[in-house]
């Protein structure tokens, strides 16, 4: 999560014929007024916000008692709104002493509690933190109070986390000359194999001057695809690039992959070019497979370079896609990129076979563009959406559209001077749908603010933001999957992919809970193709059987509902 310095805030308005908010905001349950999570005259710089596993949300934040420092606290929202009843109603503290203005995360454990990871400053170094709270609020058993310290963090980008499918998390992070990763369960020690410390997964090498912004997805069988960029000083020996590998769950290296990884593309740094902001970024299709999003420099100087964008589609071995052209595909408006600027690109399945792409334009001194651009299967784009932002988050919809939150200046120069505004936007918008603004007008350095946004698991999105003026503390609201805001009612039914399995003499059977409305059922193998596909329609728990599959071979399978609520997935053995 990107930190933002922001303005006061003097005004609430709510675009495209909604009026103003003047009334106090509620402490719980969701309306057409914000919600306030926790109210406090203290700047909160950083959020971080995930869906539950449910269709509830955790969010965590950083409250600062000083200028630079503070604590973590955490609170779950229940799908209506309301607090948790069994967590205090302004949160629990994760961590109650925090140097410096931290980047936040947070990921559920499917067991009912979360995960939360920061990093802190000490020393000039940062360091890397992960935490365990359980349904209750309260740090999990074998969990040290101040939270686990994994090791420090370098300067070029920001560490990666993400599930592993089995209630426990990865992570990965730079030492600048390595990266880093680990695999944790629930109880802090190391799952799936992996040892109670972190891995070096791509170490030293002498001609490398710099590893850079790792980042990390989901394979098939639970282990992880890993991606990273190189800076080679000699190239004759290591090659400047960007590189991929494929883990087992207990870190070594796939069968079948190339060791010790495989190179992508080219990376050209030009002279000392050490950019924070990620020029790549993967993460898992539809299939088994990957997208991976890369950003190759092409010019610039030391503070600022231009980058041609390209969007590749791989499979579970790393190879191409069939359906996919090997040089990748031009993402359409080049990338204007600031060397130490945060953000970066993004890539995200679209829940339609697709995939979201997100870019930022930076111009040195203007605020930055941050545009979504959306890749069908079979290579068709389409421009969903650009906002003008300092910061920004994104909820993919499964249905192929994307929300969008911007921190957004609105100032004639730098992103740090002037006010800004706060905006949650909905692609593909059609009349009727809303927009959110947060209006500033003081001068941005006197208080630090924050956004964050999370899915709900049923197509729609709750977004928080910090304010410091008018309103005091953090607040939230939720839109649903027609982006609507007001008369929020709680959520009954969810989307849901159960009972995965196997019948012999029958093929692959699941009980799918739908929301109501068309969706999908596709299975695919390990290598990412698609073998069966059924359409679904109807609400509540249906029983469906995917035709020609009793024939299959012994293996795993991957299962993976579509519809406009959003998207679940799950896995069947097969053995005969």
């Amino acid at each position: 999560m990107l930190v933002v310095r922001a303005s006061s805030l003097v005004s609430l308005v709510l675009a495209l014929g909604f009026a103003g908010v003047s009334t106090p905001p509620a402490r719980a349950g969701w309306s057409s007024g914000p919600v306030s999570v926790r109210p406090t005259t203290a700047s909160i710089p950083a959020v971080a916000a995930c869906n539950d596993g449910g269709l509830g949300t955790f969010v965590v934040w950083q409250e600062e008692a000083t200028s630079g420092s503070g604590e973590l606290r955490v609170n779950h929202l229940l799908p209506t709104g309301d607090f948790d009843l069994s967590w205090p109603s302004d949160g629990v503290v994760g961590c109650d002493f925090v140097a410096g203005r931290p980047e936040v995360g947070v990921l559920p454990d499917h067991l009912g509690g979360c995960y939360v990871w920061w990093t802190e400053v000490t020393a000039g170094s940062p360091s890397l933190f992960v935490t365990h709270l359980i349904s209750d609020g309260t740090i999990a058993t074998g969990w040290p109070t101040r939270g686990l310290l994994l090791g420090t963090v370098g300067m070029t980008a920001r560490p990666s986390a993400i599930e592993d499918a089995a209630h426990g998390l990865y992570l990965a992070w730079s030492q600048n000359t390595v990266v880093r990763a680990h695999h944790l369960g629930p109880n802090g020690l190391g799952a799936g194999g992996w040892p109670n410390s972190p891995r070096v997964v791509v170490p030293i090498d002498p001609a490398a001057t710099f590893h850079l912004w790792p980042d990390l997805a989901l394979a098939p069988d639970g282990g992880i695809f890993l991606s990273w960029g190189t800076w080679s000083l000699d190239t004759t020996i290591v090659e400047s690039g960007m590189y991929l590998r494929r883990l087992t769950t207990a870190g070594l290296n796939a069968p079948g992959w190339p060791i010790p990884s495989q190179y992508v593309g080219p990376l050209r740094p030009g002279e000392q070019i050490i950019p924070k902001a990620a020029l790549l970024d993967i993460s898992p299709d539809d299939r088994g497979g990957l997208f991976m999003i890369v950003g190759n420099i092409v010019a610039g100087t030391c503070c600022e370079a231009w980058a041609e964008v390209r969007l590749y589609r791989l499979l579970a071995d790393g190879q191409t896609a069939l359906d996919w052209p090997s040089e990748g595909r031009s993402v359409a408006i080049d990338y204007w990129y600031a060397g130490y600027s945060d953000g970066g690109l993004r890539v995200y399945p679209d829940g339609r076979d697709g995939a979201i792409a997100e870019r930022r334009e930076f111009y040195s001194d203007s605020p930055a563009l941050t545009g979504l651009h959306r890749f069908t299967a079979d290579g068709l784009e389409t421009f969903l959406m650009q906002g003008v932002s300092a910061g920004r988050e994104v909820v993919v919809k499964g249905d192929g559209g994307a929300f969008m939150a911007d921190f957004k200046p609105v100032g004639p120069t730098s992103p740090w001077d002037w006010s800004a505004f706060i905006q949650v936007d909905q692609s593909l918008a059609p009349p009727g749908w809303t927009r959110l603004i947060e209006s500033h007008d003081e001068p941005m350095q006197q208080w630090f603010g924050d956004i964050a946004l999370a899915s709900t698991g049923d197509g729609g999105a709750v977004f928080f933001w910090s304010q410091y003026i008018d309103r005091f503390g953090l607040f939230a609201r939720r839109f649903g999957p027609a982006g609507e805001v007001t008369g929020v009612a709680p959520t009954t039914a969810s989307l849901a992919l159960h009972g995965l399995r196997f019948l012999s003499g029958a093929g692959v059977l699941a009980r799918v809970g739908l929301l109501g409305g068309p969706a999908r059922l596709d299975l695919f193998d390990t290598s990412g193709r698609r073998l069966a596909s059924r359409s679904i329609d109807g609400a509540g728990i249906v029983e469906v059987a995917l035709p020609g599959t009793a024939g299959l071979p012994s293996g795993v399978y991957f299962g993976r509902l579509v519809s406009r609520a959003g998207v679940a997935s799950g896995k069947v053995a097969i053995t005969r």
